[in-house]
């Protein structure tokens, strides 16, 4: 019954919230609805226009988090975003997919973890696949998939499987 009622709810959000004009005290508003039905969110979360949240329960969320315009976050596994995380538009965060029996996909599902660690920004177009974890102050370039564990701190991570390129430099 909880499960029914929190589709219902992100439903609700993103229909009364859809008109608005797009302006961050009108994000922050949508982060701050969606924060009820999250496991864990923390202060500032924005969520830009058109963007869909399914399973909130079992999605924590840190401070200072953005959601850009378009973003999917679907699935049923646990969904981790840390603090001062930029998401671009487009992006697709899914922790599941479909089994496969031998035959087809029609049947059943499987579920993983995502974990996107404190600051942490993700280039539009991406997709974020279950099992993957990015590390602390990484770069996830635009149109990446990703899908594994980027196991090392401050890099740029791109490409189609995404691969570590090499170690983001300080703007000066």
């Amino acid at each position: 019954m909880k499960v029914k009622f929190i589709i219902l709810y992100s439903w609700f959000i993103r229909s009364v919230t859809f008109f608005l004009p797009e302006v961050p005290l009108i994000q922050a508003f949508r982060g701050w609805l969606y924060s009820f039905g999250m496991k864990k969110c923390g202060p500032r979360f924005r969520v830009s226009y058109n963007v869909v949240i399914n399973h909130l329960e079992e999605i924590e969320v840190g401070r200072n988090v953005y959601l850009a315009c378009g973003s999917v976050v679907t699935g049923g596994g646990k969904l981790f975003i840390g603090d001062d995380v930029l998401i671009g538009p487009n992006v697709i965060l899914s922790s599941n997919k479909h089994k496969f029996n031998g035959v087809n996909f029609i049947n059943g599902y499987k579920f993983g973890d995502i974990i996107i660690e404190d600051g942490v920004w993700i280039g539009g177009n991406s997709t974020i696949l279950m099992g993957t974890h990015v590390h602390k102050s990484s770069l996830v370039g635009a149109g990446s998939v990703c899908n594994k564990d980027y196991s090392t701190t401050g890099v740029l991570i791109a490409g189609s499987p995404a691969r570590v390129i090499g170690p983001l430099s300080v703007d000066k």
